[in-house]
């Protein structure tokens, strides 16, 4: 035994995030989630891209038409390509898909032609919704046999009747994201739609996202951190800027529509978070990173201007399952908290809590882990 009965009841309790109200414990879709957001106050903000800015209403007909325009194109439950620039169709889009009760496969098409030729084929994909400059480009790598739908283009339905939809229940699957395959094959991870509001609703406190605040979308769709940027401004009732594509790759651009769209909560990675001018932007309340460390001297300095917040978790957990503040010259390598309804351990080979201080390996269980890999049980069950 490593622990007695009081370190272990610590342990436990450093272990499990905060406990889920009744409501966030009862399992919505993301449709039935947002159809709620957009019942509260229609004519709220949703989206801003650029001059352009949509209400929750007219995103709700928006999304609802494509769903019904892309349903003469496949079934409800068929995985779904999506490759598409920055824009405000893009959110429209993911979310006619998942009205539909399909779940979308980014196809980003920035990406190595091998790498797409593989996650459309290992997701079954069978029709891509794409714009045309992103067609062109699957086209023109070997995929022109798949059906595709432009939603800024093809013809879709002037209005969609509250029935034409079918009911899309909390456990389907929402959107299949692979892994950089960095140690071999990648691999497609399933996420469900009730993992997706849970993460939106346990993340909302954590990051303190209240009345007014507006949010940003600048990762690929093909990084599981766009689904953290979306739904935790739009399952919330937020506004969320789409940042145009050139901006991710502008450092000085991306500041600026930061700037100029009074963003109070930024969520990026820490390449694009460590080239970012280090000038001062009034609105924002937080900035928020993941997927790898941030050098010290960016940690310290952001975090003097407003509240720093690293964000972990495997793409596996739901995007993220803890996340915490780093203080100005405090250590930037930690992990933060378990956000509510995930548990995470530091376990040792025999996977027994390890003393307080020790070394372990992290091990993270809750209801918001993915369904699993596509078509690899073997490491499913691993």
């Amino acid at each position: 035994e490593y622990m007695g009965e009081a370190e272990r009841a610590r342990f436990l309790t450093y272990a499990c995030g905060p406990q889920l109200s009744p409501s966030e414990q009862r399992e919505y879709s993301i449709p039935e989630r947002f159809a709620q957001i957009v019942a509260v106050d229609p004519r709220a903000v949703a989206l801003v891209f650029g001059e352009r800015r949509t209400s929750y209403r007219d995103l709700d007909e928006w999304s609802d038409r494509l769903a019904a325009g892309l349903a003469r194109h496949v079934a409800p439950g068929s995985r779904v390509g999506l490759a598409m620039q920055k824009s405000d169709a893009l959110i429209a889009s993911v979310l006619g898909i998942l009205k539909l009760g399909c779940a979308y496969v980014p196809l980003d098409p920035s990406y190595p032609p091998d790498r797409l030729r593989f996650f459309a084929q290992n997701a079954g994909v069978r029709c891509v919704v794409a714009d045309a400059p992103s067609r062109a480009t699957l086209c023109a790598i070997g995929l022109d046999a798949l059906d595709y739908l432009d939603p800024q283009a093809d013809p879709v339905p002037a209005s969609a009747p509250a029935d034409a939809l079918p009911p899309v229940a909390p456990d389907a699957l929402a959107y299949i994201i692979h892994t950089s395959g960095s140690t071999g094959q990648p691999k497609g991870v399933m996420i469900e739609h009730a993992s997706v509001v849970r993460l939106a609703a346990a993340t909302a406190p954590a990051i303190d996202l209240r009345a007014g605040d507006v949010g940003s979308l600048v990762a690929s769709m093909n990084f599981d951190a766009s689904v953290l940027e979306i739904f935790t401004l739009l399952l919330n009732g937020r506004t969320l800027v789409v940042v145009p594509e050139e901006a991710r790759k502008s450092p000085a651009l991306l500041h600026r529509v930061l700037r100029e769209q009074g963003v109070t909560h930024a969520m990026l990675s820490p390449v694009v978070l460590q080239n970012l001018p280090r000038e001062p932007l009034p609105a924002l309340k937080m900035i928020g990173f993941g997927g790898d460390a941030i050098d010290e001297q960016s940690a310290d300095w952001w975090s003097r201007q407003t509240r720093l917040f690293t964000l972990y978790g495997p793409t596996e957990t739901t995007v993220m399952s803890s996340c915490g503040q780093i203080l100005p010259g405090a250590n930037a390598r930690v992990i933060g908290k378990p956000l509510a309804g995930y548990r995470m351990y530091l376990l040792n080979a025999h996977k027994e809590p390890v003393p307080m201080g020790a070394v372990g390996e992290i091990c993270i269980g809750g209801s918001n882990l993915a369904r699993g890999y596509l078509k690899r049980d073997d490491l499913t069950l691993e």
